[in-house]
């Protein structure tokens, strides 16, 4: 479906309501067409998490995870330990 649009003299332009509340990405294909997407896109400060590198750490922590499941804890003695510790730092 074609849709003709004028664009105010400002350079905006309405897409309609359908588009409200979407991201999109307006692609500038040449200098006769623009192709404008909706999808759900990777804010800058997250593009980070999307890298080779940081897939790779998160698959050697999956391995890591599936070879050492969590086990109970003894948080009375972890409190202890803490303690001690904290105790003994604090002697000049």
């Amino acid at each position: 479906m074609a849709k003709l649009l004028t664009v105010a003299s400002n350079g905006q332009i309405s897409i309609g309501k359908e588009w409200a509340g979407k991201q999109i990405v307006i692609e500038k294909v040449n200098s006769n067409e623009l192709r404008i997407l909706s999808g759900a896109f990777i804010p800058d400060k997250d593009l980070t998490f999307h890298t080779s590198e940081a897939k790779e750490v998160l698959a050697e922590f999956e391995a890591w995870t599936e070879k050492n499941p969590p086990k109970k804890s003894n948080r009375a003695a972890l409190m202890a330990r803490l303690e001690k510790k904290a105790r003994e730092k604090a002697k000049p």
